[in-house]
């Protein structure tokens, strides 16, 4: 009988992949049942009558437009690893697009310090990534926020091997404005999950 090793590493990712997936299942239920009783939850709202903000304003279009494009810039910068380059010039290219809380989420424990040991063993390198969608689907938590979900198409290799390998990726982040600027701050906290919102 042979005995197999999972490391805790991909444990910890498949839980986590594992909320995720309770999570969304959670929100197109919600939204499901929404629909069909008159109520309107968040998501639904975002999509019908635009975005609004915790302080009562419906963003324009414009506004819109700059939130979606720096949440997909971000995501592009975030997932574009490259173990040649290294953590440390990885995280210097994407401090800028980050409130100070992402910047310690994307680079912490909860994933730079996931992510990286696996890009290094397997000589991961992203080739090419393209935003194929992004859009508001709520108001975040906190004022000036709202959660912004992207559609990503990543083309990457692994090791010495030049055959390229391509996903797709959706991804929700929390986007808030800070003097004029759309940072990510992370994904939505799992609260955002309750069928509550």
């Amino acid at each position: 009988m042979k005995t197999v090793r999972i490391p805790k590493r991909k444990l910890l990712f498949a839980a986590l992949a594992v909320v995720a997936i309770i999570g969304i299942a959670l929100v197109v239920i919600d939204i499901e049942a929404s629909s069909g009783d008159g109520e309107t939850n968040t998501a639904t709202k975002a999509a019908a009558d635009g975005p609004p903000s915790n302080t009562g304003v419906t963003l324009t279009e414009a506004e819109v437009e700059a939130a979606t494009t720096a949440a997909g810039q971000a995501l592009s910068e975030i997932m574009s690893l490259d173990y040649a380059e290294g953590r440390e010039a990885w995280e210097a290219r994407i401090e800028p697009l980050c409130t100070e809380n992402g910047l310690s989420f994307w680079t912490g424990p909860m994933f730079g310090d996931q992510v990286w040991p696996t890009v290094v063993e397997r000589e991961y390198t992203t080739q090419e990534i393209e935003v194929v969608d992004a859009k508001v689907i709520s108001e975040g938590d906190s004022p000036d926020s709202i959660v912004v979900e992207v559609t990503l198409t990543l083309t990457y290799v692994l090791g010495e091997s030049d055959e390229p390998i391509q996903k797709e990726s959706v991804n929700q982040v929390v986007m808030v404005n800070q003097n004029g600027d759309w940072l990510t701050d992370g994904p939505p906290a799992p609260s955002y999950w309750s069928s509550e919102k």
